[in-house]
């Protein structure tokens, strides 16, 4: 077909077999072929790190991960075991691959979308709002709420999205709420770094314009990513 590049795909399940085990190297023998297949044809791979393919043992063993999720990344980015997991998937991969000379690029997700309104989340917020606001009267004045205190603060799903509520508050919320994706994915794009530090990154996104609700802040993914991408 005349093709000069490609995407392939793996993800955590593929590797971290259980909370001390990994899966054998040749696990990977498809993808590791593939990107010399790929030299010999003077063809470039583009590798999808697919954290969407998340194992279910960590799922069952740490339920508190599926608090939080929506689309492809259906668990809670803030919660320690589920960084544990990504991290461990990506010190074994990056290694055996960050000097193959088909590779093209990472993608670090597929098509984001995230909602997380977990205990981590909420913590993050009411420490982000009492710096912002300082005391909690200028954050009800400015909310038009009547908190006697920044523990008070509890944001539901139904309350961030009720075009009802307070502009003020969603503004706070949805802005705060964007940044645990960039800072996933800042975090993410870090742990790479330290093994690979030349190969590009980047994120494929959606065609949604207005993607606040959902965890996506457009300029927040274009600053994380090193080329256009997807």
């Amino acid at each position: 077909y005349g093709f000069n590049i490609i995407g392939i795909e793996t993800g955590p399940s593929a590797l971290v077999t259980g909370p001390e085990t990994m899966a054998d190297d040749a696990v990977l023998k498809g993808l590791l072929d593939g990107l010399d297949k790929a030299a010999q044809n003077n063809v470039a791979l583009m590798l999808l790190l697919s954290p969407h393919y998340f194992p279910d043992w960590a799922r069952q063993k740490y339920p508190a991960l599926n608090s939080c999720g929506m689309g492809f990344l259906s668990y809670c980015l803030e919660n320690p075991e589920s960084r544990r997991v990504i991290e461990r998937y990506l010190r074994k991969l990056i290694p055996l691959i960050k000097d193959k000379p088909a590779l093209h690029s990472y993608c670090l997700a597929n098509e984001l979308t995230y909602e997380g309104y977990c205990d981590f989340a909420q913590s993050q917020f009411k420490t982000a709002m009492t710096a912002k606001y300082k005391t909690i009267d200028r954050l009800n004045k400015e909310w038009g709420t009547k908190y006697t205190g920044f523990d008070e603060i509890k944001i539901t799903k139904e309350l961030a999205k009720n075009s009802n509520t307070s502009p003020a508050l969603r503004y706070d919320w949805f802005t705060f709420h964007n940044s645990l994706v960039k800072d996933f994915f800042t975090w993410m794009k870090k742990i790479i770094r330290e093994m690979d530090p030349k190969t590009p990154i980047h994120i494929k996104v959606m065609p949604n314009i207005f993607q606040y609700e959902a965890g996506v802040d457009r300029e927040d993914v274009a600053e994380l990513s090193d080329i256009n991408g997807c």
